[in-house]
Formats: structure tokens, C-alpha cells, sequence
């Protein structure tokens, strides 16, 4: 609402009456949002949208040492897509990642959350030499072909789905059972947007 040409239309409507609807009311940028909107209504908490049952209870692995960040520019609140990817897209790490996914989740469906297009290209290449079915889809597709792709995933055609940003908000694929994080970030909104995408209950 407060960037570009959102902002344009809002202000040529002095007068409209404005609802915003998000998950995550947070900028990475620091931009306030209270130039546009009065009130802020605070939903339910993740915590309690589980207790209830809407979302799953997740189970979490981490390695016991991070990537080394040091360095790492940042550009709008977040690190730095090109260096970034320099440092996450390395056989090893990613070797580590499928290694863990044969180990924890074999044949669950997963999303892979990459630094760049590239990244993810390279991913889902090294799921598919460890003998998953997997693919990466990105803006430069046909609609049709990241749709095909998404609903794979749902069907149990794919076990793995790579992507920088596609499928970080609003997808709706509620059979997924893992979020792969490899795209380590500096925004609260979208690490929730990707983890969120492990946590729809689902009829199984």
C-alpha cells in the first residue's frame, strides 16, 4: 500500500475507504504502514491458529552451525540477492539439505526456498540426481507450466518444488510437509510466508 504505484492510486482516491488484508504487516524497508491505514487489527497468533487446529504443529531441523553471512550487503531491510546466493548455492550445502530430506522426509512433498533463480535451477538439480522427482519454477515460465508444477507437488508428481519467490506467499498447497530454508533472510514477513507454507492442516 505504501509502495509505488499502490500509493499512486491510493492518493487519487483521497476519499476511498481502505482495507488491507495481509498475513505479515511488516516492511523490510522500515516503511510505516500508518500513513495509509488508522487501525491496526491483530489477528490470531500462529501459536493459537495451531492450538485451534488451522495449522500444524511444526517439527524443526537446523544443522548446528550457520553459513557464515559475514559480508553480506544488504539492499532494502534484506541480504543481498547476488552475494547471498554466492554463499547458499554450494553443492555442499545443498548436498546437506537433500541428504537430510532422505534421512527425515523422503517422498514428502517439499518446497526448497532459494536465493535466486539460478540457485533453485541448481537444487532441484541435485534432488533429481539423488533420485526425487523434482523441479524449479520461476517468473520466466508459462503460467500454465508453474501451474502444472504447483499442482504436481499436490498430486504427488513432484516431491520436491524449487523456487526464489513464486511459492514464498500466497500459494495454497496444503499437502506439504517440509519447508527447505535455503534462502536465509533479515525479513520477519517472509520467513513466516515460508514456513507457512508447511503449516496448512491438510486432509491425508
Amino acid at each position: 500500500a505504501v509502495a509505488g504505484t499502490w500509493r499512486k492510486i491510493i492518493d487519487y482516491m483521497p476519499n476511498a475507504k481502505i482495507l488491507g488484508v495481509t498475513a505479515t504487516p511488516i516492511r523490510t524497508d522500515g516503511q510505516g504502514l500508518s500513513e495509509v491505514f488508522d487501525d491496526l487489527i491483530v489477528g490470531a497468533s500462529m501459536a493459537s491458529l495451531i492450538d485451534m487446529g488451522y495449522l500444524v504443529k511444526p517439527v524443526v531441523y537446523a544443522p548446528p552451525t550457520a553459513v557464515d553471512l559475514s559480508g553480506v550487503r544488504k539492499r532494502g531491510g534484506d541480504f543481498d540477492a547476488k552475494q547471498l546466493t554466492e554463499r547458499m548455492d554450494k553443492p555442499t550445502i545443498t548436498g546437506s539439505a537433500v541428504e537430510h530430506y532422505k534421512k527425515i522426509a523422503a517422498g514428502k512433498p517439499a518446497i526448497a526456498f532459494c536465493a535466486s533463480v539460478e540457485h533453485a535451477k541448481h537444487v532441484a538439480e541435485q534432488f533429481k540426481a539423488a533420485g526425487f522427482r523434482a523441479r524449479s519454477i520461476d517468473g520466466t515460465m508459462l503460467d500454465s507450466e508453474r501451474r502444472n508444477a504447483i499442482e504436481d507437488l499436490g498430486n504427488g508428481g513432484l516431491h520436491v518444488l524449487t523456487s526464489c519467490d513464486i511459492v514464498s506467499e500466497g500459494t495454497d498447497i496444503p499437502v506439504v510437509e517440509v519447508a527447505i530454508l535455503l534462502r536465509p533472510t533479515q525479513s520477519t514477513g517472509l520467513y513466516i510466508q515460508q514456513v507457512g507454507r508447511a503449516l496448512r492442516a491438510a486432509d491425508r
